[in-house]
């Protein structure tokens, strides 16, 4: 009787072990396999570096401009002693590195948390004229682009006003930009930006408010600079590229208007005024075409100028513009182009304009990336230039420095002409 009790003990025991055994090797079965890291990914292919890995990237890059110029300036005598002393100087020369910059982009922890930091290494003076601290950094911003109608961009950058100011240096058809281009679009500043684009990017905006400092330079005063753009492409998206290198086999068009108000771009409107700084106000039209062989773009700006703190003085109104044209003389690989500019600085002061004429020849081996560009021309100055106010004459360039002119002024027109030969290369 025993022996039938423990042997239905042992029985029992082994079916609940063979019962409980698959239960808990199930319960103690080893952890799913976790998915393997996001392959890393090195791509040097064209020419800059990217480094991908998920939802992480990062571009390094540079790209740099060496120019040659010859300046043959009217009536201009810049020693002040030695044996030159008043005498025309006549032709000088000179190598220069306009632009030379190194920059980080890409995205961090998602794919639409977009970042760039760009860095000049030139060895430029900064411009007294227009505050603009050349030196440390051009670009660096973060912008949220989770919706491609609506991306927030932080930071310093270009401010959104005039199409030349915003194709990049290394895409344009001539040497340098306009001398219009130089007097009425603000380029860098500090602040946010919300812009978007609708209809596969045929209709785009960008509004931003600004310190209104420029470019490396802190808040001086209570007030902001505020600017909008809106432009349409109707034919297809306009890529922010100058000449004919792209070669489209359709037409493409570009209209664009821009606004601008408050602060005085790229520094202080009045030195010492504070609370209730002067505003200026600007407004431009462009327009920009290429199909083939051709490409033609203008901008037209108008601007106002408010004095009334602390010294109370009529507005200066000023306006200004360019044009080009370029026609490819090989498809691709070279090019010719015309530019003519022209700026009022004071609209009531009369014979006081300043007029560009250049013709420019593109040679392209990776297109904008790789290319030598020279252009010759002249800068006319009217008779009465030098009777412009300081105001008036704020962010001109080149001036007229009339100080080292040999022949009388204001009653003298002056004409200096200019050659220029510079080497592109970016990647």
């Amino acid at each position: 009787m025993k022996r039938m009790r423990w042997l239905g003990v042992v029985c029992g025991a082994l079916a609940v072990s063979g019962i409980g055994m698959p239960v808990w090797a199930a319960e103690t079965s080893a952890p799913p396999t976790p998915p393997p890291p996001p392959e890393t990914t090195t791509d040097a292919s064209q020419g800059f570096v990217t480094i991908k890995s998920g939802d992480n990237s990062l571009t390094l890059g540079a790209w740099g401009q060496f120019r040659a110029t010859v300046d043959d300036r009217e009536e201009f005598d810049a020693d002040i002693a030695g044996s030159g002393l008043g005498q025309e100087d006549g032709t000088s020369a000179a190598f220069s590195i306009p632009r030379l910059r190194l920059y980080v982009q890409g995205t961090v922890f998602k794919p639409w948390m977009r970042y760039k930091i760009e860095i000049e290494l030139a060895n430029l003076k900064t411009d007294a004229t227009t505050n603009l601290n050349n030196g440390r950094i051009t670009d660096g911003f973060v912008e949220f682009a989770k919706l491609p109608a609506a991306t927030l961009r932080v930071g310093q950058y270009k401010v959104p006003f005039g199409l030349q100011e915003l194709t990049s240096d290394t895409k344009q058809e001539f040497v340098d930009r306009s001398i219009a281009n130089g007097k009425f679009a603000p380029s860098r500043d500090v602040g946010l930006m919300l812009y978007g684009a609708f209809l596969d990017k045929k209709l785009g905006y960008q509004v931003g408010l600004f310190n209104g400092a420029g470019q490396n330079n802190p808040q001086d005063d209570v007030a902001f600079m505020y600017v909008g753009r809106l432009f349409f492409d109707p034919l297809g998206e306009y890529k922010l590229v100058e000449g004919t290198t792209e070669h489209p086999e359709k037409n493409v068009l570009h209209f664009g208007v821009g606004a601008r108000g408050g602060e005085v771009p790229r520094g202080l409107s009045t030195v010492g005024v504070f609370e209730d700084p002067n505003d200026e106000t600007a407004f431009n039209v462009e327009a920009a075409w290429k199909f083939r062989r051709f490409f033609a773009m203008g901008e037209y700006f108008i601007q106002t100028d408010e004095q009334a703190n602390p010294a109370v003085g009529p507005d200066i109104d000023a306006n200004g513009f360019h044009a080009q044209f370029g026609v490819a003389l090989v498809p691709k690989t070279q090019e010719l182009a015309v530019r003519f500019a022209e700026i009022e600085p004071d609209e009531d002061v009369p014979d006081a304009k300043m007029q560009e004429i250049r013709l420019a020849y593109g040679y392209f081996w990776r297109s904008h990336n790789m290319k030598v560009q020279a252009d010759v021309g002249e800068l006319t100055y009217g008779e009465n230039f030098a009777a412009l106010s300081a105001l008036a004459l704020r962010a001109v360039s080149p001036g007229l420095s009339p100080a080292n002119r040999l022949v009388t002024l204001p009653g003298e027109e002056i004409k200096d002409k200019q050659l220029r030969v510079q080497f592109v290369l970016a990647f």
